[in-house]
C-alpha cells in the first residue's frame, strides 16, 4: 500500500469487503484522465478539476496529485460531478491536494469497493452531499491517513463515509489525543508503517500502554495501540483514561461485582445477594414485585457517549456488574423502577438471565456521577495545581541552575523567557508554581478536606425497587 509522505495509514474495513482481483490493472497515467482548469472564488483555490475518467480503463485507479506542464505544477483539487460515472474501477486513490468533491462524483460505480483519501479530510468540501458514492452499494473500505484521525473521528456528521456505513463506523473511539490508541466496532487493518498491538495491560507507574503482541488485523471491539516511528508513549484522553483505569484496576484484582441480586418471583424470596443487603421482598396484589436493596458499592460512572464502548469492549462485564435477576416472571415486558423512577424495560427472559444496571439512568449511577464530578473538580482545582508545581521544580532542577526554592530567582528566570517559550512544556508550569508554591500546605489541607467529603458522598444508600408488568 502506498503511503507517500504519510507516516502511516489506517484502513477501516467492514467484514463485507469484496477484495480486488488478483490481477488488478493499475491506472496512474495522467494522460488517461480528462482535466479542466478550476477556480473557486470563495476560497481562492486554483488548480485542476477531474472531469472524466474512461470507464473501461482499469480496476485500480490512482488519480495524479498534479500535472506538470509549461514548467508549472498544477494540482488536482476537485473531482467534478459524474467524473467516475458508471466506472468499472474497484479501487480509487484520491489526490493529496483534494479540496472539493462534487455531488455524485462516483455515481453508479457499481464495482467500486475502496476509496483511499491521502490528505486531511477536514479540508475537503463535500458541499451538500450526503452520499458521495450514490448508487455504489459495494463500497465497504475507506482508507484515511492516520495522522489526521483526530480531525475527523469525532465529526458528528461523518459525511465522507457512505451513508450505509454510518451506523457501523460512527462508533470509533480515539483513546489518546495523539492518535496512538484506538477502538472501533468494526475490523480494521494497519499498514506496514505502523506497529499495532493489543493494549491488554497498563504500567502503573506512568499509565502507558504495554505491548502484548503484534497483529496485522485487529478484530472489532479490541483496543489497539499504534506505535509510530517516534516510539512515543500513549497520552490518554477521557476515553483513554477510562480504559487505562479499567486495565489498572483489573491488574490490582479489583472486584468486578458492584452487586448481584437474584429474586424468585414465584416465592417472593431472595435467592442470592452478593455485595448487597436485600429486604422486604413481596408481591403486591396487582402482581408488582417490590423489594429494597442496600448495595455495598456504587457503579463506575460511564459518560453516556462512551457507554457503547464500555459495553462492547467488555468493561461493564469485567468491572461494572450491577446485576438484578428475577426468576419465574410471567411472560411479557417488565419495567424496573428504582425509587419511583423508571430504570429500564426488558423481557421476562432478560430479567431471568440478569440485567446490568451499571450504565442505566438510576439513582445509584447519578450518585456515582456526582462523586466522579466532585473528584474531577478537586483534581482540576487542587491536585492539578500541585502537579504543575512538581513539574516546574523538576524542570528547574534538570534544565537550569536556578534554585526552585528561591522564588525571586524563579520569577527572574520566567521573565527572561520569550513569550512563546513560556507557553510551551515544561515552562508553562512556572506561572502556577510562582502563584501556588508558597501556599502548598493550604492546598494539601483542602485536598484532604474535600477527600473526606467525597468519601461521604460515595456511601451507598438503600433504594426501593419495584418491577411492573407492561402487559
Amino acid at each position: 500500500m502506498t503511503t507517500g509522505n504519510h507516516q502511516f495509514t489506517l484502513l477501516l474495513s467492514v467484514l463485507l469487503s469484496i477484495p480486488l482481483g488478483m490481477k488488478a490493472t493499475i491506472v496512474d497515467d495522467p494522460g488517461v484522465f480528462n482535466f479542466s482548469p478550476f477556480y473557486d472564488p470563495s476560497s481562492g483555490v486554483i488548480g485542476l478539476a477531474l472531469t472524466f475518467f474512461p470507464s473501461e480503463e482499469g480496476d485500480t485507479v490512482y488519480i495524479p496529485d498534479y500535472i506538470y506542464e509549461n514548467n508549472q505544477y498544477k494540482y488536482v483539487v476537485c473531482i467534478n460531478t459524474g467524473a467516475f460515472f458508471d466506472c468499472n474501477a474497484k479501487y480509487i486513490r484520491l489526490p493529496n491536494h483534494l479540496r472539493f468533491i462534487r455531488d455524485n462524483a462516483f455515481h453508479y460505480c457499481c464495482f467500486l469497493t475502496t476509496l483511499e483519501f491521502t490528505n486531511d479530510i477536514s479540508e475537503i468540501d463535500f458541499g451538500e452531499i450526503d452520499d458521495i458514492v450514490g448508487g455504489c452499494n459495494y463500497v465497504d473500505e475507506i482508507i484515511v491517513p492516520l495522522e489526521y484521525l483526530g480531525n475527523y473521528i469525532d465529526d458528528p456528521e461523518d459525511r465522507f463515509f457512505p451513508f450505509f456505513l454510518y451506523e457501523q463506523l460512527k462508533s470509533k473511539v480515539v483513546l489518546s489525543d495523539y492518535n496512538k490508541m484506538i477502538w472501533a466496532d468494526v475490523n480494521f487493518k494497519i499498514s506496514g508503517d505502523a506497529t499495532p498491538f493489543y493494549c491488554t495491560s497498563v504500567n502503573h507507574s506512568n499509565a502507558t500502554a504495554t505491548r502484548s503482541y503484534s497483529v496485522n488485523v485487529v478484530p472489532a471491539n479490541k483496543v489497539v495501540c499504534l506505535e509510530g516511528n517516534d516510539n512515543d508513549v500513549v497520552y490518554p484522553n477521557e476515553a483513554g483514561h477510562l480504559f487505562v483505569a479499567w486495565k489498572f484496576l483489573e491488574q490490582q484484582n479489583a472486584p468486578g461485582v458492584v452487586s448481584d441480586v437474584e429474586i424468585d418471583y414465584s416465592s417472593a424470596r431472595m435467592t442470592r445477594a452478593q455485595n448487597a443487603d436485600v429486604s422486604n421482598v413481596r408481591i403486591l396484589p396487582d402482581g408488582r414485585l417490590s423489594f429494597a436493596v442496600l448495595e455495598g458499592a456504587l457503579p463506575m460512572p460511564i459518560p453516556p457517549r462512551l457507554e457503547k464502548f464500555a459495553h462492547d469492549a467488555g468493561l461493564c462485564e469485567s468491572l461494572n456488574r450491577e446485576i438484578v435477576s428475577i426468576k419465574n416472571l410471567p411472560e411479557g415486558q417488565w419495567t424496573l423502577f428504582i425509587d419511583g423512577e423508571k430504570a429500564m424495560t426488558a423481557s421476562a427472559e432478560a430479567f431471568a438471565k440478569g440485567v446490568n444496571l451499571s450504565c442505566a439512568d438510576t439513582p445509584q449511577h447519578r450518585q456515582a456521577e456526582a462523586v466522579r464530578a466532585a473528584n474531577a473538580r478537586r483534581f482540576g482545582e487542587l491536585d492539578y495545581v500541585l502537579g504543575r508545581c512538581r513539574l516546574a521544580r523538576w524542570a528547574l532542577n534538570r534544565r537550569t541552575e536556578v534554585n526552585p526554592d528561591d522564588l525571586t530567582a524563579v520569577q527572574a528566570y520566567r521573565d527572561g523567557l520569550p513569550e512563546a517559550q513560556r507557553r510551551k512544556w515544561p515552562w508553562v508550569a512556572l506561572d502556577p508554581y510562582l502563584e501556588n508554591w508558597a501556599r502548598r500546605k493550604e492546598i494539601m489541607s483542602e485536598i484532604e478536606r474535600r477527600h473526606g467529603e467525597i468519601r461521604k458522598m460515595a456511601r451507598p444508600v438503600q433504594h426501593a425497587f419495584e418491577l411492573r408488568c407492561n402487559n
